[in-house]
């Protein structure tokens, strides 16, 4: 009585357990790039042994709801523990029958691999600026994804705009120009957070698995360049967009009209109308770079529309820190990159990719590690420019097959 309960999770269909009895072998990871140079995702792989399980020979048996698109959640057991704890969860992409249906592997992805699949088309100019956070908001929206966005990013405003990318690069463009990762968690849940590490002691060489242990300086960065880009309307409207003869039908059909020059900002769409035609139009989108609408009339008229408004002029400035002559990392492209925003992010990049060691191990210990963890590297062989080898936490994975275990970690220097 006078108490409530939170619904924590729920699940529709088919769930199906396999634990240790029926798998093979099991591997997943979580990871995220603290550079800003792309954003990893996490995948996972699980084979087991079919001893009647499903009536299957080959993967032609095996209906096509269960071939791809299952959410799969992953438990571990830490080694000296008893009780499973959720590792990531993630959607299956790939299921292959083998050894006359004995054998079943089901792989895949986390969400974030699924938003390279779908387009963000509804960039904006926003000539007094918007935050980051408001950008982020309408990304996760229009991908129909949940997003836990820090409050930094809502006090970070841009003057630019983002063009037609993939869900998952408009996410990496917000986090790149915030300064920021993109994370998701052992339960699923999506992230756009600052670069905030989470403190977790020190890993012993006695913890880490010999001869695992390697320090990296592939491909080091000396410098950074930033392009900071500045937009501003022009001075006098003019025709963006013109389309002649559209054959008109009853029902209303959808037009798409690229601007002849973007970004630009739109101040009328005009249909031709008189006697001879019946266009109407409907449902109007204006975007940075391309105007949606639906247009409909008398089977068999046509009509021509035009779209007037202002182009933005655009100027770029290159912001540099560190050694420019060699091995440069150079961010461009990033329209989001204006004012005070690119001195930001200068800084940013310098202090997070100039002259930094890259690490991987394997390790035994039984503290939980992940992603955004700093931790202390105990190695024989830590390299002195390192500073005592504390890493900041970019991957974590682990490999059970046949009962051996193995837990990897990744990271740079903090």
């Amino acid at each position: 009585p006078q108490q409530r309960a939170r619904l924590w999770d729920i699940v529709f269909g088919i769930n199906d357990t396999y634990d240790e009895n029926m798998l093979i072998s099991v591997s997943a990871s979580r990871t995220t790039d603290l550079a800003g140079d792309y954003d990893d995702c996490g995948e996972f792989s699980f084979q087991f042994y079919n001893e009647g399980r499903f009536n299957i020979k080959n993967i032609n048996d095996l209906p096509i709801g269960l071939q791809e698109g299952l959410q799969v959640v992953i438990y571990v057991k830490k080694r000296g523990s008893n009780n499973y704890v959720p590792f990531g969860k993630y959607y299956s992409d790939v299921t292959e029958v083998t050894e006359n249906g004995k054998i079943i592997t089901v792989s895949g992805y986390d969400q974030l691999y699924e938003l390279n699949d779908s387009t963000f088309k509804k960039g904006i100019v926003y000539p007094e600026g918007r935050s980051l956070g408001d950008w982020a908001e309408e990304v996760a929206e229009d991908a129909g994804i949940i997003l836990g966005i820090d409050t930094v990013f809502y006090s970070i405003i841009s003057t630019g705009y983002i063009t037609e990318v993939p869900h998952r690069e408009a996410l990496r463009l917000i986090a790149e120009a915030g300064c920021g990762i993109l994370v998701i968690d052992k339960n699923g849940n999506l992230y756009l957070r600052q670069h905030i590490p989470n403190k977790k002691g020190t890993i012993s060489k006695d913890d880490i698995v010999e001869d695992s242990y390697n320090l990296i300086n592939d491909n080091k960065y000396l410098g950074v360049d930033i392009i900071k880009y500045t937009f501003s309307a022009a001075s006098s409207e003019q025709e963006l967009g013109y389309l002649e003869e559209v054959l008109l039908t009853k029902e209303p059909q959808e037009i798409e009209i690229t601007y002849s020059t973007y970004p630009a900002v739109v101040s009328t769409v005009q249909v031709f109308t008189d006697t001879s035609t019946s266009a109407k139009i409907s449902n109007i989108r204006i975007y940075s770079d391309r105007i949606l609408f639906d247009i409909s009339g008398n089977t068999g008229d046509t009509t021509f529309i035009t779209v007037t408004g202002k182009p933005y002029n655009s100027a770029t400035t290159d912001i540099t820190r560190g050694s420019i002559s060699k091995n440069i990392k150079k961010i461009e492209n990033n329209y989001l990159i204006t004012g005070d925003i690119a001195d930001s992010v200068a800084e940013y990049q310098f202090s997070r990719v100039v002259n930094k060691y890259s690490y991987n191990a394997e390790i035994v210990t039984e503290t939980e590690i992940d992603i955004s963890d700093e931790i202390i590297l105990n190695a024989e062989n830590v390299a002195r420019a390192t500073e005592g080898s504390t890493v900041y936490v970019t991957k974590v994975g682990f490999d059970i097959s046949y009962e051996n275990q193995s837990e990897t970690i990744e990271g740079v220097d903090e």
